[in-house]
């Protein structure tokens, strides 16, 4: 199903999960939290939101906002940290279980 992230066409209470993986750094402000109250509507009772997004304070995201390495992502509208991200889905009425912030999978850089 291909979908408008802000209107997904199911019913209420309908799916037992919402994954938003490299997804919500492309959405504005507005758009973000309008995808985020749709999920919690088509979110079951128990349900779970899965997120994972990068952290506009990471190393390697700091060195690609300045074309240091690799090049910018332009497409990265909404860089949210991790307090950011945790205080918009409470306001959204999401109970956070667990955080993991990964500073990098490279060694030479941990």
């Amino acid at each position: 199903m291909v979908a408008d992230c802000t209107a997904i066409p199911l019913g209420g209470e309908s799916i037992d999960k919402v994954i938003a993986a490299d997804f919500l750094e492309h959405l504005a402000e507005s758009i973000y939290v309008r995808t985020l109250r749709e999920s919690r509507r088509v979110l079951r009772g128990g349900g779970r939101l899965n997120v994972y997004c990068p952290c506009p304070t990471h190393l390697f995201e700091r060195l690609k906002a300045r074309n240091i390495i690799l090049k910018r992502d332009e497409t990265h509208v909404g860089m949210r940290t991790m307090q950011e991200l945790l205080g918009t889905l409470r306001d959204e009425g999401f109970e956070p279980e667990r955080t993991e912030f990964m500073p990098t999978h490279l060694p030479v850089y941990k």
